[in-house]
């Protein structure tokens, strides 16, 4: 009797995980610099930075994803807020060196499990504005991954560990352990 319970718990835990498109990329994540990488013209490099700077802090609720960047060359903590509806939302880019902030402007839709961001800057580079493409999504070993594409720039891809869950119930990260085990 106990087994055949278990094995309902797993497969009601399963079929949650599984009918999740979505996930949650809410957690405080560090960067694993020695898994990122920069690619142009065929050739792969470690990337030096991440895309979401060493250190950040993800809250994602039903309609915003918001992102507390820590990047210590630039002194000062980075917020940016996206909406999760397709609408544009209005971030700003710090330039340095004394330079005002750019406004950025992007849209985030869901691929599946993949969070997708079209961003469009202000600045203009050849008489037109930066356009690049992110796509944000956690890998099979629960790492945050972020690959950046713009072109005539390189790809970039930055992952994450991540060090602490925001909001996410314990059945549900167990389930998914237990998942890998079986896999």
């Amino acid at each position: 009797m106990q087994l055949t319970a278990g094995v309902v718990v797993l497969f009601g835990a399963v079929a949650t995980l599984t009918g999740q498109s979505r996930p949650d990329l809410s957690g405080e994540w560090v960067l694993a610099k020695e898994r990122s990488t920069q690619t142009l013209q065929g050739s792969r490099v470690t990337a030096v930075t991440g895309l979401l700077g060493e250190k950040v802090s993800i809250r994602q609720d039903a309609k915003t994803l918001t992102l507390d960047i820590s990047l210590a060359a630039l002194g000062r903590p980075i917020r940016a807020v996206y909406n999760l509806d397709g609408s544009e939302s209005r971030n700003l880019n710090p330039v340095g060196n004394g330079q005002p902030d750019e406004p950025i402007f992007s849209t985030a839709t869901w691929d599946g499990d993949k969070l997708v961001i079209q961003t469009r800057g202000s600045a203009l580079i050849d008489g037109k504005p930066l356009e690049t493409r992110r796509v944000v999504w956690i890998d099979r070993d629960s790492r945050l991954t972020i690959e950046r594409t713009s072109e005539g720039q390189p790809t970039t891809r930055s992952v994450y560990e991540r060090v602490k869950e925001y909001g996410s119930p314990a059945s549900t990260i167990n389930a998914t352990r237990a998942l890998r085990v079986l896999s």
